[in-house]
């Protein structure tokens, strides 16, 4: 079972780049950074919402959720402040295979390999 939740793991770190790349597209058609990830936000929490109902177990008391340390709710804040600075950074930065790109003469993308040598940055070969 443990085999399942590590797989579990590196596809969700997997899935980071391309959430950061939907994300910062998304931008244009909202118009902010902000209103995206309030969108992602959003989206994501009607996920949830259904997961939540599907899986029939019942909610908490009111009084447990009140009881929670403040630590607990941090959790929110650091997840809308990772959405936030993806949606941003990711257009300025993009990625390493972003960085590689290359427009052929006939308008179609070409992409170098990525090549990393001990104590560089990374660069791309052909």
């Amino acid at each position: 079972m443990a085999v399942l939740y590590v797989l579990l793991a590196l596809a969700a770190g997997a899935m980071l780049p391309f959430q950061a790349g939907v994300n910062a597209r998304l931008t244009h058609f909202v118009g902010s950074p902000i209103r995206a990830s309030l969108v992602s936000f959003v989206v994501g929490t009607v996920a949830l919402l259904v997961l939540a109902i599907a899986i029939f177990k019942p909610l908490p008391a009111g009084s447990k959720l009140a009881g929670a340390p403040w630590r607990v709710w941090v959790g929110g804040v650091l997840g809308a402040f990772y959405v936030v600075v993806t949606v941003v950074s990711a257009p300025r930065v993009g990625s390493h295979a972003d960085r590689c790109a290359r427009r052929r003469p006939d308008g179609r993308l070409s992409r170098r390999r990525p090549f990393l040598s001990a104590g560089s940055a990374s660069r791309c070969t052909t």
